[in-house]
C-alpha cells in the first residue's frame, strides 16, 4: 500500500471556516464513546471494527481524541485521533459515517485537532493518507497540508 505523508507547517493555526451542519458539535472523547468509535471506524472505512482495547494503542492519552455529535439525534457521527510523538503532532484517524459526509464535519474535527496540537506547542503536524484516497487528499490540501513524501507500507 502506498501512502502520502502530508504536513501542515507550524504557522498554520486554524483551518478555514466553512459551513457545517448546525446540529453538529465537537466534544472531547470520554468513556461513553468507547464502544461506538470502533463501529464508526468500521462503517466509515468498510472494515472490521477495532478491537475492544482500541484505546490502549501505545499508551496514548485521550485528550487528543474528539467526537462529532449530532445534537438532533444525540448520535456520534465521527471522530478524530490526534497525539504527540517525537516532537511532532500527528493526526492518525479522521472518520465520519457515510450519511454525514460532505457536511463539513471532517474539517470541523481537523480544526479541533489542530487547535489542540497547537495549544501545546506550535509544531509541524503530520498525517498519513493512502494515495488512493483522493477525497481525503483534496480535503487535507484545502486545509493547508502539503505532500512531503510518498512511501510504501
Amino acid at each position: 500500500m502506498k501512502f502520502h505523508r502530508m504536513v501542515l507547517n507550524n504557522k498554520q493555526t486554524e483551518v478555514k471556516k466553512i459551513f457545517c451542519n448546525e446540529n453538529i458539535v465537537v466534544e472531547q472523547y470520554n468513556e461513553k464513546y468507547h464502544q461506538i468509535i470502533p463501529q464508526i471506524y468500521a462503517k466509515s472505512f468498510n472494515e472490521l471494527p477495532w478491537p475492544k482495547d482500541w484505546d490502549q494503542f501505545n499508551g496514548r492519552i485521550y485528550e487528543g481524541i474528539f467526537v462529532a455529535i449530532d445534537k438532533a439525534t444525540n448520535h456520534c457521527v465521527g471522530f478524530i485521533v490526534s497525539y504527540f510523538r517525537d516532537g511532532y503532532g500527528y493526526i492518525s484517524v479522521v472518520a465520519v459515517v457515510p450519511e454525514y459526509r460532505r457536511q463539513g464535519i471532517a474539517m470541523l474535527l481537523i480544526n479541533q485537532a489542530i487547535s489542540f496540537l497547537n495549544a501545546k506547542e506550535k509544531l509541524e503536524i503530520k498525517i498519513d493518507v493512502e494515495t488512493s484516497n483522493e477525497q481525503a487528499i483534496i480535503l487535507y490540501q484545502k486545509i493547508g497540508f502539503l505532500i512531503k513524501e510518498t512511501k510504501e507500507d
